[in-house]
Formats: structure tokens, sequence, C-alpha cells
């Protein structure tokens, strides 16, 4: 089992083999072709930094949905900020999926709901709670900050979301 501190140690080391390779690179023709499934490293529109990533769905126009293994995030990327050359696969995925107990208020998360919670929770140490108990991936969890802050209720307070039918708190 990992610790905290390895787990930002190793996302600093690919970060910045990632960034190293391919800051200011421009796609090679095989850059711009991909399949559903192939792993990849893309360029995060948020903050323009590069991270491996699994292509989920390839769409028109040269863009495909691309999941950030290391962080969780799904992105729809264009094929030029997309590279098939690979870095630091022995390092396992430092992620796994969980959702909150809240879903969006329209039918899908706006982009703006999406880049407040990625600019609140990134980078921050959270308390992840388990509210129900499930043998498969996502995991239902409560996000708390150092400050006491609950994200979800957080989100559900400001209209960004709605919470759903409550579950019971897990026993530890």
């Amino acid at each position: 089992m990992s610790s905290i501190q390895d787990n930002h140690d190793n996302l600093r080391i690919i970060g910045s083999v990632l960034e190293s390779k391919y800051s200011g690179s421009s796609p090679s023709p095989p850059d711009l072709q991909w399949c559903k499934g192939e792993a990849c490293v893309a360029q995060f529109c948020l903050d323009k930094k590069w991270y491996r990533g699994e292509v989920l769905e390839v769409r028109d126009m040269g863009e495909c949905l691309v999941k950030f293994v290391d962080y969780g995030s799904e992105e729809l990327c264009k094929a030029e900020n997309m590279r098939k050359s690979l870095f630091l696969t022995d390092i396992p995925v430092q992620c796994f999926t969980v959702q909150m107990d809240i879903d969006p208020i329209t039918m899908k998360w706006e982009e703006g709901v999406l880049n407040f919670i990625h600019k609140t929770v990134v980078e921050q140490v959270l308390q992840v709670t388990i509210i129900q108990k499930k043998d498969v991936f996502p995991l239902v969890v409560r996000l708390v900050t150092k400050a006491g802050l609950d994200i979800g209720e957080l989100l559900v307070k400001n209209g960004y979301a709605r919470g759903r039918a409550s579950v019971a708190t897990q026993e530890s």
C-alpha cells in the first residue's frame, strides 16, 4: 500500500517527465489517428499540462474522449493535443473512480461546474468517506476538505447539484 506522499511523488515525477517530453511538441502523423482503448498522453485544457490517458471514444473532427487515468477526469481532446509515445508505464495508475451522492442539475455536468470542482479539489488533501458499500467501482463517497467543507454540500447549496436519495454510511 502506498502513502499519500508516494502518490504525490509519483504524480510529480509523471508530470515532470511528460512536460519535458511534450511541452512545445508537434504531433507526428500516427498521433492523429486513434482507436478506442488506446493508451495515450494528452494535454488537459485547463492547465495545458500533459497527462497519461486512455481513449474512451473516438469522435468526428479528430477529437477523442480521453480519461486521464491518474486523476479519473474525462475530457474531449483534439488529436493534435495527444501523443502515442508512452513513458513511465511501470508506474501504476494513481487513482480509482469514486462518485459523490449528488447529480447535476441538468442532464449532464456543465463545463463551468466541472472546472469549479477541479479547481476546488485538485492538489488538495481531502477526507474521503465511503458512504455506500459496493463491490464494484465507482464507490460512493463524501469528500471533505481539511477545513471541514463538504464538497457535495457546497455544490448543492450553490445550485450546481442536487442530492440523491440518502444512503447509509458504511460501518468501519
